[in-house]
């Protein structure tokens, strides 16, 4: 009967699967990008490692995140940033196919991608503790620029006495711009 039971709850939990988005941004936005799960019954426990360039993204935190989760970014010496992200309860999770968590990042500009690490780095067990299987399936995701920047000319505000006077004129995002 025990092992009729495995079974059983085994085939209805299915396949597991949890991805990162693809998503564009504008120069120094601030990115929220949803974690997204399927088949996320009977979890017991996660553990995520998830790499970015740190040069086009700056880690922010977490939203929207199950009670109890615990994140941390990782330094590393290369242009890899890693976020290690962990969650355990004595109460399982069940969300079914939706979202995880959100990521919080601010875009500093170019291509990311996002990358979970490994099956061993990154892993999913059931409310016994037991790895699930199969294994889930891990779909990564990237970051890039959301078209070309748009330029902008600003002129300044001039204040004073009659006479010779000198407006500041600033620019931004002329790359590529002809005349």
């Amino acid at each position: 009967v025990g092992l009729l039971l495995l079974v059983f709850v085994g085939l209805a939990m299915g396949q597991v699967g949890i991805s990162l988005p693809t998503q564009t941004a504008a120069t120094g936005a601030a990115l929220t990008l949803p974690v997204g799960v399927t088949g996320f019954n009977h979890v017991g426990s996660f553990s995520l490692q998830i790499t970015f360039d740190k040069n086009v993204l700056t880690y922010a935190g977490l939203a929207n995140a199950p009670a109890g989760i615990q994140s941390s970014v990782v330094a590393t010496a290369n242009t890899n940033g890693r976020v290690d992200i962990a969650w355990f309860s004595s109460a399982a999770l069940n969300i079914g196919t939706g979202k995880l968590l959100d990521l919080l990042f601010t875009y500093n500009g170019g291509t990311s991608a996002l990358t979970f690490t490994n099956t061993n780095a990154s892993s999913i067990t059931d409310s016994l503790g037991d790895p699930f299987s199969p294994l889930p399936t891990f779909t990564n995701g990237s970051v890039s620029l959301a078209g070309p920047p748009v330029p902008t000319i600003t002129v300044g505000t001039v204040t004073g006495d009659p006479g010779e006077v000198f407006v500041p004129l600033t620019a931004k995002d002329l790359s590529g711009i002809g005349s």
